[in-house]
């Protein structure tokens, strides 16, 4: 059986009441006893029954034991309450960079600078015309007429006006009546007018003024008999309801051959200053009488000079071509990654425990799913782009403004006061007085040479009247030397010699008169020679 604590303690205090009875009674060390001397232990005897509890005092507290085995676990306590925050642990290492986050697009950057200008295109087929525009001085609109007679005609009165029966031309809008032969203005401007009107056989005189308002611009007029072409031409301003006419004087011939003409057309635009030069340039030319065979056909394969062609309208402009359009500049760069994720929610407190020792390395987080980055910055200006293909022709234009010419122009108008005898045969004609030159119009009097500095198209026009002293007449139209028109008379008495060209012109171009007979003029202004820019090319 187990020994309690309580009877151990008995046991320990009998061994100690024994051991002090057996020295009370033990014999004196000093004495020499042979016959008490202790023998062996004898065999114990059977123990007797268990005295009386004897009282005695209480000794002094044993030592401690020594500790018992450990124990059983115990049972696992309640959860104690949250204890006190503890203090912030020491801030750990900096994990590993996340993965990178798909944020939404930024928004788009700014637009890029415009690309650089790419390379001119071909030009384009031409589109189709667009409509006509209103009237300007360099639009296709133009007032232009040729008027002609197809019978002969006696005035019943001297200066009637002289009626015409058919019109070969007239541009749209241009105001002509031919029962009283009258041309009346509504595109104002600069006009070239000119007629031919033939005499007949039986008349003896035939006279001609053209007319503006009633007023005498020039005339022309003859004395003679047989059939002989009357023939002259003015440039003259016309302003808005201003009216021209021819009036005559003695009968008129003519045929389905038309021999009897009036032409006119706008030139340009009027200016206060060409209308002040212009009233002083009504100079009266006596034109082209020819003697001619007085047949019935009206035929004259000798030497009749035939009337001024009449000049050609000026063409439109072509439309002008347009390069495309380079393609757009190339896209921004992508926009910065987006920011780190929302952070989560926190936990609650923990117990209070001493600072933790710094902890390793966190795994790597998973990919975050961030907001859309900031805006983009703005991309760099795009790459020249290719040169584009030729594109389709473009759809017809709307109607255009009424456009403007330019001012410049060349014209002149130059006259001899006095007779020339060339000293020899087709020799320039010089000239003694400009009636009109457009400024910058470069015009010699000493020999008679016009020089082009505007390129472009001209209308050029001489009447030259022949001495009554001389039988014969001849007049070139030259063009750097070469012969264009020609004209020429046999005949005694005055005579006038006209003709006229509608030429091409380049840079220093020069056209002159050469003569062979003898010139007759006066300040009456028999003898001129006129040229005028018709436009540019």
């Amino acid at each position: 059986m187990k020994i309690t604590i309580a009877v151990a303690i008995v046991l320990a205090f009998m061994q100690v009441q024994l051991l002090v009875a057996t020295a009370a009674v033990s014999p004196d060390p000093g004495l020499a006893c042979n016959s008490c001397c202790q023998g062996p232990a004898g065999i114990p005897g059977i123990p007797g029954s268990n005295g009386n509890h004897g009282q005695g005092l209480v000794g002094p507290r044993g030592d401690a034991g020594s500790p018992g085995e450990v124990g059983q676990p115990g049972v696992k306590g309640d959860k104690g309450s949250d204890g006190l925050v503890g203090e912030p642990g020491g801030e750990g290492d900096r994990g590993q960079k996340g993965e990178q986050g798909v944020g939404q697009p930024g928004k788009q950057g700014p637009k890029g600078l415009p690309g650089m200008i790419g390379l001119k295109g071909e030009r384009g087929e031409p589109g189709p015309a667009g409509q006509t525009g209103e009237a300007g001085e360099c639009c296709t609109r133009r007032s232009a007429f040729t008027a002609v007679r197809n019978a002969a005609f006696s005035p019943p009165s001297d200066w009637d006006p002289l009626p015409f029966e058919e019109l070969l031309f007239s541009e749209e809008g241009t105001d002509f009546n031919l029962k009283n032969g009258t041309f009346t203005c509504n595109v104002p401007g600069v006009y070239v007018l000119m007629f031919s009107v033939l005499k007949p056989s039986h008349g003896s005189y035939l006279w001609v003024q053209l007319r503006k308002n009633g007023n005498t611009i020039v005339s022309g007029g003859l004395r003679d008999a047989d059939y002989h072409q009357l023939s002259s031409s003015a440039v003259i301003p016309l302003i808005y309801g201003d009216q021209v006419h021819l009036a005559v004087r003695g009968p008129v011939y003519t045929d389905s051959d038309h021999y009897t003409s009036f032409t006119g057309f706008l030139l340009m635009k009027i200016t206060l200053a060409v209308a002040i030069v212009l009233a002083f340039m009504q100079v009266q030319f006596l034109v082209a009488t020819a003697a001619v065979s007085p047949d019935s056909g009206m035929t004259c394969n000798s030497c009749c000079q035939g009337p001024a062609g009449i000049p050609g309208i000026p063409g439109s402009n072509g439309n002008h071509g347009q390069g495309l359009v380079g393609p757009r500049g190339d896209d921004g760069s992508p926009g910065e990654v987006g920011q780190p994720g929302v952070k989560g929610d926190k936990g609650s407190d923990g117990l209070v425990g001493e600072p933790g020792a710094k902890g390793e390395h966190g795994l790597k987080g998973e990919q975050g799913v961030g907001q859309p980055g900031k805006q983009g910055l703005q991309g760099l200006p795009g790459m020249n782009g290719l040169k584009g293909e030729r594109g389709e022709p473009g759809p017809a234009g709307q109607t255009g403004e009424a456009g403007e010419c330019s001012t410049r122009r060349s014209a002149f108008n130059a006259v001899r006061n006095t007779a020339f005898n060339a000293p020899s045969d087709y020799d320039p004609l010089p000239f003694e007085e400009l009636l009109f030159s457009e400024e910058g119009t470069d015009f010699n009097l000493n020999n008679g040479t016009f020089t082009c500095n505007v390129p472009g198209v001209y209308v050029l026009m001489f009447s030259v009247l022949k001495s009554s002293s001389e039988s014969y007449l001849f007049v070139k139209l030259m063009k750097n030397g070469n012969t264009i028109v020609k004209g020429r008379v046999n005949d005694a008495g005055y005579h006038q010699v006209s003709s006229s060209a509608v030429i091409p012109l380049h840079y220093e171009d020069q056209v002159h008169l050469a003569v062979h007979g003898y010139v007759y003029s006066s300040s009456n202004h028999y003898t001129s020679f006129t040229g005028f820019l018709l436009y540019e090319i």
